[in-house]
């Protein structure tokens, strides 16, 4: 079922990149890393917004070039394009996103003008760099459902990424998500107080699930 995407300015977003991707994740212990070959296309990158899902055929960006046109301001574009080693996104389609206030891109694909991207301060996690020219002949699909690297997303998904990688948050679970990451956040600072005092804290073991 669909979501409402929240807004670009509910702070429940900040919050979830604040506390950084492998917090949310751990403090859920839900499956919803992304494939870690998706990575920052430039160190520092880091970002939080509403999924806007693409699905572009391999070696064509005509689905990305209508996607920075017509996803609300805020959004993430999250893009798969089957890991394709095309320039599916560059320097002009940067400067595009920036005008209509684009939050982001994700992408199972490769892009390309990445100094120049760094400079404009853009964040985008892909799976890779080349400058390889991507045609512009198949309109794709945009705000329809997708499997990003095999992990479901639709509009009102929200998107965290930041160096450890990216994890795609249920709309439906945001609240859940947020509270299960303080929670996280706040006993590892607790356990980090004790170790810094002085005190080894006990190894954790795990227990084999059975069914």
């Amino acid at each position: 079922m669909t979501t409402t995407a929240p807004s670009s300015t509910d702070p429940r977003l900040g919050r979830l990149l604040e506390l950084g991707t492998s917090t949310v994740y751990e403090g859920t212990g839900e499956d919803w890393w992304v494939d870690p070959a998706i990575r920052p296309a430039w160190r520092g990158a880091r970002l939080v917004g509403s999924a806007f899902p693409v699905l572009a055929s391999v070696g064509d960006n005509l689905a990305l070039q209508r996607a920075v046109r017509e996803a609300p301001a805020g959004s993430v574009l999250v893009v798969e394009a089957a890991g394709g080693a095309f320039g599916y996104w560059g320097g002009i389609l940067t400067e595009i996103a920036l005008l209509r206030g684009i939050a982001g891109l994700v992408i199972h694909g490769t892009v390309r003008d990445i100094d120049e991207i760094e400079e404009l301060g853009f964040p985008i996690f892909s799976s890779g760099i080349a400058m390889r020219h991507a045609q512009k002949l198949d309109g794709g699909t945009i705000g329809e459902p997708i499997e990003l690297a095999g992990r479901a997303v639709e509009v009102g998904d929200v998107v965290v990424a930041d160096a450890d990688g990216v994890v795609i948050v249920p709309g439906a679970r945001l609240d859940e998500a947020l509270d299960n990451a303080q929670t996280r956040f706040d006993g590892e600072r607790e356990r980090i107080a004790g170790i810094r005092a002085g005190t080894v804290p006990a190894m954790k073991i795990e227990t084999p699930a059975h069914g």
